[in-house]
């Protein structure tokens, strides 16, 4: 059957279709499932990523706490220190505050850090979902103009 469904379409230069309407039909559903797979990999992806970028947010929180924590407590060996003529108070105090102002700032740092990285993240995702997404609907058009469905057979 499918030899002379070739020979005709040969000789009639085209008018009969060279493949039958069931062929027409499987080689879409093949194109629609494989346009399906492509979106569900991205979607995955996507999720991947919007995850990794939920922990960054969370350690970039984290890390702001920790400095607001370490500045709490560089004020209030502040105060102590004011309150006491004691000097190795007074250095202990300087020293706090030191160190309260290096994790204030180290905090700052990594909170930009992975907002910077995070925001990256999410765009490189969302563009790569809407090319995929994109690409999907191209692919089952095709398929469906092919098995003529698409209204113009």
């Amino acid at each position: 059957m499918g030899a002379i469904r070739k020979t005709l379409s040969i000789a009639t230069l085209g008018i009969v279709n060279f493949r039958s309407k069931s062929e027409r039909l499987a080689r879409a559903e093949n194109e629609r499932d494989l346009a399906l797979a492509a979106g569900s990999e991205a979607s995955a992806r996507a999720e991947k990523l919007s995850a990794r970028a939920r922990r960054a947010e969370k350690r970039a929180k984290k890390a702001e706490w920790r400095a607001l924590g370490e500045a709490k407590k560089s004020r209030r060996e502040r105060r102590r220190a004011d309150r006491s003529a004691d000097s190795t108070v007074v250095g202990a105090s300087d020293r706090a505050v030191v160190l309260g102002r290096r994790a204030r700032r180290k905090a700052k740092k990594e909170a930009k850090q992975l907002a910077r990285s995070g925001r990256a993240e999410f765009e490189n995702v969302s563009h790569t979902i809407a090319d995929k997404t994109h690409d999907a609907v191209d692919m089952v058009g095709d398929a469906a103009e092919k098995v003529g469905v698409g209204g113009s057979n």
